[in-house]
């Protein structure tokens, strides 16, 4: 039999997919807990927006009392004041309440104030 001396022997090549795949692999999980803990933050954030909750303090204030009622809704406006939509209507509700504050016998809540305070309470972004 004729040798032939066109053809070589059979020589191993490194094969680095192994590798490639495991990179590709932790990269994607190392992903997928960034993306998890930035929906969890925003979940969290969402949940525990302290706007939302002056928001249901505003609500459930009893307008029976003036006084305390003006106390109270004065310091939740000016809470609420520091978002940066609900600025200038806290401004206009807390000037109205001047006239019930610091005064030894208030006078009841007058029709404009109330219709005022609920369109406040409508205006107030969350």
């Amino acid at each position: 039999m004729i040798k032939i001396h066109d053809i070589k022997n059979i020589v191993e090549i490194n094969d680095y997919s192994f590798y490639f795949f495991l990179f590709l692999l932790l990269f994607f999980l190392v992903f997928l807990v960034f993306v998890f803990l930035f929906l969890y933050k925003l979940y969290l954030r969402k949940k525990n927006n302290p706007l939302k909750k002056y928001l249901k303090e505003l609500k459930n204030v009893d307008l029976k009392n003036t006084k305390e009622a003006s106390y109270s809704i004065a310091k939740y406006a000016h809470l609420m004041s520091f978002h940066k939509n609900n600025t200038q209507v806290s401004k206009h509700i807390l000037f109205l309440l001047e006239e019930y504050k610091y005064k030894k016998d208030v006078p009841d809540f007058s029709k404009d104030f109330l219709s005022e305070y609920n369109k406040y309470l409508k205006s107030v972004h969350v």
